[in-house]
This record gives C-alpha cells, sequence and structure tokens, in this order.
C-alpha cells in the first residue's frame, strides 16, 4: 500500500479511525509518541449517553478501534503490540501500541472492506453468503471464537422482532432524544465528533423534516407515538 507523504503509522491511524462505535462517539484520542508508536486515550460516555450503560459499549468501542488497528497494520507488513497500562482509571483506559515489521505479516482478508463500512440504512438483501465468504470470517476471529450462523426462517423472525422492540424504546425514550439531539451536527459533510446528517442516508426532505422534529422533544414524542 502507498503510503503518499505521510508516515506508515499515520496512514494505519487513517484507516483505524473508520471503525465503530456507538452513536459515533469516538471514545479515543491518539497520542503519536514515536514514529513506531502511539498511544490510545480512551474515555467512556456513560455521564450522558443513556445507552453507554456502566461504559460497556465504549469499552466495546475501543475494542473495535484496536482489532480494526490490527488489520489495518497488517496491510504494511506490521504487526501491532498493544498493551493497556494498569494502572489507569476503568473510565479512562490507555493503550500502548508499538508496530513490529515482520516478514510472515500477511495482510487481512478484512482489510479491503475498513474504508468501505457504511451506515446501514436500508433493508438488507436476501441473498445468503457464499461457503467461500463465511470461511473468511470465521478464519478472521483470534482463538476462543466462532461465528453462530442464525439463518433460519425462525431465526431471522426472532432477531427482526428484537430489532424492532430495540428501536422502539430508542424512539420513545426522552434520554435517547437528547443523545440522538446532540450527536447529529445539520447541515455538514463531515465532523470530528458527530454525525454528519449526510451521512445519514436521508434525502434531503427528510434531513429537513428531521432537523426540525430533532428541535424539541414534543415533536419527536408525537410523531414518534402517533406517526410511526
Amino acid at each position: 500500500m502507498s503510503t503518499s507523504n505521510t508516515t506508515v503509522l499515520e496512514n494505519i491511524l487513517d484507516l483505524a479511525r473508520w471503525a465503530p462505535s456507538g452513536d459515533n462517539s469516538q471514545p479515543w484520542r491518539f497520542e503519536i509518541t514515536g514514529a513506531s508508536t502511539v498511544t490510545v486515550h480512551g474515555h467512556d460516555t456513560r455521564d450522558h449517553c443513556v445507552y453507554d450503560f456502566e461504559g460497556r459499549p465504549s469499552q466495546m468501542s475501543l475494542g473495535a478501534l484496536l482489532e480494526t488497528f490490527v488489520i489495518a497494520a497488517s496491510g504494511y507488513g506490521m504487526r501491532a503490540q498493544i498493551s493497556r497500562r494498569p494502572a489507569e482509571a476503568e473510565r479512562y483506559p490507555t493503550f500502548d501500541i508499538r508496530l513490529v515489521a515482520g516478514a510472515a505479516v500477511q495482510a487481512s482478508p478484512l482489510l479491503p472492506f475498513i474504508a468501505e463500512r457504511t451506515v446501514q440504512r436500508r433493508a438488507m438483501r436476501f441473498s445468503p453468503l457464499s461457503l467461500p465468504q463465511k470461511n473468511q470470517l470465521e478464519t478472521a476471529l483470534g482463538a476462543g471464537y466462532r461465528v453462530v450462523w442464525r439463518e433460519s426462517t425462525a431465526d431471522r423472525a426472532r432477531i427482526a422482532l428484537l430489532l424492532f422492540r430495540s428501536a422502539r424504546i430508542r424512539l420513545t425514550m426522552p434520554e435517547a432524544y437528547k443523545v440522538h439531539r446532540d450527536v447529529i451536527k445539520f447541515g455538514a459533510r463531515f465532523s470530528d465528533d458527530r454525525i454528519p446528517d449526510q451521512a445519514l442516508g436521508l434525502d434531503p426532505l427528510a434531513t429537513l423534516a428531521m432537523r426540525w422534529m430533532m428541535a424539541s422533544w414534543p415533536r419527536i414524542k408525537f410523531f414518534n407515538t402517533y406517526l410511526v
């Protein structure tokens, strides 16, 4: 992979930042400490996000970031050595990462898909995964982990019902409204710490309607109670 005018570490970080996090909170900050070392300063959002129960979702987001870093590093023939500082508070986990070159390091099959990650706003396809695709996903997991495939009609129906109920809770909780209101940046294509409205996958009219409704809880409550 080309390094253009930036360092390998910076290119890897540019890919790692694509890691998913709840409501795009991105509970991490990078501190480059050397040509091949970086410190990740994590934090959770339990104080103001109703979804971040005891900071656990933020911890999962940090795990996704570190794993994405490992995948990104493999594209440059690098192995990431990650250690967590034991003295840091649980709410502010800190990780030190060192890149080590290795001839035996092969690019992860997941590497091409890091930057293709998108917000899922439309109906999913019914086309099943092929056997090679399943094998790739299964072999990408570390030791002690496995993929459990839920493919029967009954399983899919149960998952769909669970997601429907979860969405209904999210839409009818005033505490959740505050999170959604603060996390969206309207009239923007990019944002350092929020979700740009242009990344929501909505057409201009729907985006305008959302912006109007998100201005107050009574508007959202009326819409979700009588129009959804």
